[in-house]
């Protein structure tokens, strides 16, 4: 067996898109079929601010329709980043043999892929329900740490996917 460095390198590319797209794949479900209520209570706590002691605290949703609606807005853009990541994967696979040219443009959709998921850990849980909800504040309610992990994490593999081709 002949080491093929440029397909190794195109392998561990296409490895990074998959570890978002499967990560969402769970949450998703999860979100969905396993832990509706549980994940909704987070929302619905986060977006009312009910347990934090904050100055800013007008900043609250106490609204069941506006939890509701942002629950489902989040298992969307969920939903639409794990498509997204899928099609990635799909188009990265069919130009692993193909030229750098071919190769680059199929990365695309893996960009979009890294893009969604970090709008979702990064842009709302640490910039929205972090920053204007006050989550860090919580005792409770705090995604803060995770979301921070996974934000770290998604950008360390996209700065990996971003690496120039080989040829």
């Amino acid at each position: 067996m002949v080491f093929n460095e440029r397909k190794v390198d195109r392998l561990l590319k296409i490895f990074t898109v998959l570890m978002p797209t499967s990560f969402t794949f769970f949450v998703i479900i999860d979100n969905i079929f396993f832990a509706w209520d549980d994940n909704f209570q987070f929302v619905k706590h986060v977006m009312s601010m009910d347990t934090v002691n904050s100055v800013v605290g007008w900043r609250n949703f106490d609204t069941p329709i506006i939890w509701k609606t942002a629950y489902t807005l989040l298992i969307c853009f969920e939903t639409a980043t794990f498509f997204i990541g899928v099609y990635a994967l799909i188009r990265l696979l069919k130009a692993l043999n193909k030229d750098s040219d071919a190769f680059f443009k199929a990365k695309l959709w893996g960009y979009l892929t890294f893009i969604f998921t970090l709008l979702i850990w990064f842009f709302g849980f640490i910039d929205i329900g972090g920053e204007w909800f006050k989550m860090w504040l919580s005792p409770s309610w705090n995604g803060q740490p995770i979301a921070m992990w996974l934000s770290i994490l998604f950008s360390v593999l996209l700065v990996i996917f971003h690496q120039p081709e080989r040829d």
